[in-house]
């Protein structure tokens, strides 16, 4: 049972890293899109 759960933990654990990654990626992408935008005035 212990181990179960320790396995369930560590999991979790890399799910929430990977949602960070992805939210990490995503805010840099659109800061990036504005400053285009911004150097790109049309």
């Amino acid at each position: 049972m212990m181990q179960n759960i320790q396995r369930v933990d560590v999991v979790d654990a890399k799910g929430y890293q990977a949602i960070k990654k992805r939210r990490y990626y995503a805010s840099f992408l659109f800061l990036a899109a504005n400053a285009l935008l911004q150097y790109n005035p049309r």
